[in-house]
C-alpha cells in the first residue's frame, strides 16, 4: 500500500503548507519484483475533484538505472549504486567499486558527513548482497559497522537469522535423513512379510540405497510375484547382488 501511503503523506503536506499546485510523487524500489507485487494506485481524478490537486506519480526501479546516470544527476546519488549491481557480482569486484563509491560520496559531501554516509552505504550493500558478513563489508569500506546503533542493530537481526537457518537446515536435514532410513526399514519388512527371509546381503545393499533407488523399489513391490522377482529387478535397477 505505498502508493496510497505516499498519496496520503502529499495530500497532508499540501493541506498544511496550502499548496495547490502541480505535485510529483516518487517511489523508489530496490528491485524490480517489489514494484510487481505493489498495487496500482490512480488518484489523479479524485485529487482533482477534491481539492483541485493534480499529483503525479514516478516509479524509479534502481537496477534499471545504472551508477553513472546517478553520477550524472548528482554524485550524492552515488549511494544509491549497491542496487545498480548484480547481486552475483564477485568478491573482488565488489571490493573494488565499493572503495570507487566512497570516494566519490567522501567528494560529495562534507567531512562532517562521513560517517553517516559510510553508515548508510554498509546498509545499503549488506541489503542488495545478502551473502555477505558485517566482517566482509567492514573489510570493504575500512568502517566499524558496529560502532552505530543501525550496525548493532542489524548484526543482531543478522545473527538471529543466521541461528534460524542453522536450525532449519538442520531439521530438514535431519527430517531427510529419518525419511531415508524409515523407507529402508519399511522395504525390508514388506519383503519380508511378503516372501519371509530375505538375504542378508540385500538387506544390507537396501540399507546403503540411495533415496532414488528406494523409491522405485518402493512402486515395484506389488510387482513381484517371487523372491526371484525381487532378485531380478535388483540386478536391473539396484546394486547387484548374490543370492544366497
Amino acid at each position: 500500500m505505498i502508493q496510497f501511503s505516499l498519496a496520503s503523506k502529499i495530500t497532508m503536506s499540501c493541506a498544511h503548507d496550502h499548496y495547490n499546485g502541480p505535485v510529483l510523487g516518487v517511489i523508489i524500489y530496490t528491485d524490480q519484483n517489489c514494484k510487481d507485487n505493489a498495487l496500482p494506485v490512480q488518484l489523479n481524478s479524485t485529487f482533482d475533484q477534491t481539492c483541485n490537486l493534480c499529483a503525479t506519480f514516478k516509479e524509479i526501479v534502481l537496477p534499471a538505472y545504472s551508477e553513472k546516470q546517478f553520477s550524472k544527476i548528482d554524485q550524492r546519488l552515488t549511494i544509491l549504486a549497491p542496487f545498480t549491481v548484480s547481486p552475483n557480482v564477485s568478491s573482488k569486484k565488489l571490493k573494488q567499486l565499493c572503495n570507487k563509491w566512497k570516494k566519490t560520496l567522501y567528494n560529495a559531501y562534507p567531512e562532517t558527513m562521513h560517517k553517516d554516509i559510510v553508515n548508510v552505504l554498509s546498509l545499503f550493500i549488506l541489503n542488495r548482497f545478502r551473502d555477505l558478513s558485517v566482517k566482509e563489508v567492514k573489510e570493504m569500506l575500512n568502517f566499524d559497522l558496529s560502532a552505530t546503533r543501525a550496525g548493532i542493530e542489524l548484526i543482531g537481526i543478522g545473527e538471529k537469522m543466521g541461528e534460524r537457518k542453522g536450525e532449519k537446515k538442520g531439521e530438514k536435514k535431519g527430517e531427510k535423513k529419518g525419511e531415508r532410513k524409515g523407507q529402508r526399514n519399511f522395504l525390508i519388512m514388506a519383503l519380508k512379510d511378503r516372501f519371509g527371509k530375505i538375504s542378508n546381503q540385500i538387506e544390507v545393499e537396501i540399507r546403503q540405497s540411495n533415496f532414488t533407488t528406494l523409491v522405485k523399489l518402493r512402486k515395484s513391490l506389488f510387482n513381484f510375484s517371487s523372491i526371484e522377482d525381487v532378485y531380478r529387478w535388483w540386478e536391473q535397477y539396484g546394486k547387484p547382488i548374490k543370492k544366497k
